[in-house]
């Protein structure tokens, strides 16, 4: 018996797996998607736009002037990575979410290092952060011509407040803590300010000091463990309402597992079959500082494809993830399913990194 509601689940990790993208031949055939602006506009997906990105990332790191002049064989590979990001689109969208653009380029980047091609990558990060500047240089224009411009943020309620600069400065410190960037915490803070603009997001902030973070890790590897730090303040606002560096963290992981159990259950996008098992000890044995065994593209992945989420905000942490896949391998397992569980979630999690 399987232990989410969608047949089609990979290796018993996904609960949701979407349905067949229409994308024959590399177009789209009687599916409609569509992407949020930054300015909260939506309009429709262009996949073309995301072909030209690629390649025009790998012309800068090969030095070509031109797009024609990329042989056929690179230019294939582009269009199939290119269908691995428009499927991610359209999961998406099959599940009632609407993705954002930096969503879209999230897993245009993703794509690029999940193939090995890593200096692409870094252009196209680069890329991505120097048009973060340029809107914040148009946003300072549109202030010093006195037009009218959204508050310095948006909460998560939908109320405008004041952006509260020490209170992020405190998060890429402990990003940075214990690892042989610290010193240098002040140095990305400034660079993550610099993508600041009048009316941003909760998330945009959080993406940002993502974009900051991952833009230094050919500089130096430590801010892999950085990005990745961040990326778990991410999932733990979403999933726990918490974020990383606050204290209680593991305790409330394990006393929110029972209560994720049901979420999923009430969303239908776990099975009831869950509840037979015992709970409690399947709580008592997740480790949370597990978490931390990720490296930034292993977190990243996770959080874009697996892990469950409601009208786009994950309510499972990766924990919880590891746990789901372990139920669904000992499902069957009778009397000793709970145990069978365990055992099964500690071999997937400390291979994480294998």
């Amino acid at each position: 018996m399987d232990h989410t509601r969608d047949s089609k689940v990979q290796d018993g990790a996904n609960c949701e797996v979407a349905g067949n993208s229409g994308i024959p031949g590399g177009s789209l055939v009687g599916v409609d998607l569509v992407v949020r602006k930054r300015d909260g506009r939506v309009v429709p997906f262009e996949q073309a736009l995301i072909v030209r990105a690629m390649a025009k990332a790998f012309c800068a790191d090969r030095g070509l002037a031109e797009i024609s002049l990329l042989d056929d064989a690179l230019l294939q590979k582009i269009e199939m990575m290119t269908q691995e990001v428009v499927s991610s689109v359209d999961q998406s969208g099959r599940q009632g979410s609407v993705v954002g653009v930096e969503q879209v380029q999230d897993w245009v980047e993703n794509e690029l290092m999940r193939n090995e091609f890593f200096s692409v990558a870094r252009r196209y990060i680069l890329y991505r952060a120097e048009h973060a500047k340029i809107r914040q240089l148009r946003a300072e224009e549109r202030m010093e011509s006195a037009e009218p411009f959204p508050a310095i943020m948006v909460s998560a309620e939908g109320r405008l407040e004041g952006l509260d600069f020490d209170r992020l400065r405190r998060q890429v410190d402990t990003a940075c803590e214990g690892l042989s960037v610290a010193a240098e915490a002040p140095l990305l803070f400034e660079e993550v300010e610099k993508q600041f603009f009048n009316g941003i997001t909760t998330k945009e902030i959080s993406r940002a000091m993502v974009l900051a973070a991952r833009a230094k890790i050919e500089e130096d590897p430590s801010y892999d463990r950085v990005a990745s730090r961040l990326i778990l303040n991410i999932i733990y606002r979403e999933s726990l309402d918490k974020s990383a560096n606050e204290n209680h963290v593991a305790e409330r992981y394990r006393d929110m597992f029972g209560n994720y159990i049901e979420q999923g259950i009430a969303a239908e996008r776990l099975a009831p079959e869950l509840r037979k098992f015992d709970l409690e000890r399947l709580a008592d044995a997740i480790v949370p500082e597990r978490d931390e065994l990720f490296p930034y593209l292993g977190l990243q992945t996770i959080y874009d494809r697996y892990l469950l989420h409601i009208d786009g905000r994950r309510f499972e942490a990766p924990q919880y993830f590891w746990m789901r896949v372990a139920m669904g391998l000992a499902l069957n397992e009778g009397e000793q399913k709970t145990s069978r569980a365990i055992e099964f979630y500690n071999l997937l999690t400390v291979k994480v990194r294998a």
